[in-house]
């Protein structure tokens, strides 16, 4: 049957009209309806309950953030210096206590790894290893203008941000050379 306006084969139209309708021999529905049913628990949010919820958040995490600063929060020396083409205008707050820490704990991770290369070094080839010393060059190079330039504006957080920067950045290239003796 090709198309609906074609003739129905005589045998199927016969096979057609013996059929007659009967229920199922069992329930078909209960099968349906667990189908049907929602799995787990869901909760159902109006916009006007989830902006609420969001307002309540929001709030929360302000009164949280000022009870930190104000409750034992890390602390903070503000210096306060006059400078000759401005008013007397306090500096940015010294944050040199908290970052030190943070290098401390940097700088203690560089020299375990610093030990994992020098035993790795044997079995690195010499343009690995003199690829190696270029990158550490240049690192201890970038790490030491930071330090100079910590040295000169204690205060210049663009200098502790660019410092720990490369800090990461030569604990990466460390880890990864500490990674390929380790495997040889």
């Amino acid at each position: 049957m090709a198309t609906d306006h074609d003739p129905i084969d005589p045998a199927l139209r016969d096979a057609i009209a013996t059929l007659e309708d009967r229920e199922p021999a069992t329930d078909l529905w209960p099968g349906i309806s667990a189908r049907l049913a929602p799995r787990g628990r869901t909760i159902a949010l109006r916009w006007p309950v989830a902006a609420a919820a969001a307002v309540v958040l929001v709030a929360a995490a302000v009164g949280l953030t000022r009870w930190t600063a104000t409750t034992g929060g890390v602390a903070v020396d503000v210096v306060a210096s006059a400078d000759a083409t401005t008013d007397a205008m306090p500096e940015a707050p010294s944050f040199a206590a908290g970052m030190s820490e943070a290098e401390t704990a940097l700088d203690a991770a560089i020299a375990r790894l610093e030990t994992a290369v020098a035993e790795a070094r044997p079995f690195l080839d010499a343009r690995t290893e003199a690829g190696l010393d270029t990158a550490l060059a240049s690192l201890d190079a970038a790490l030491a203008e930071a330090a100079a330039a910590i040295d000169s504006m204690p205060n210049d957080y663009d200098a502790y941000r660019l410092r720990t920067a490369l800090l990461k950045r030569k604990l990466k290239v460390l880890e990864s050379v500490a990674a390929v003796g380790a495997e040889s």
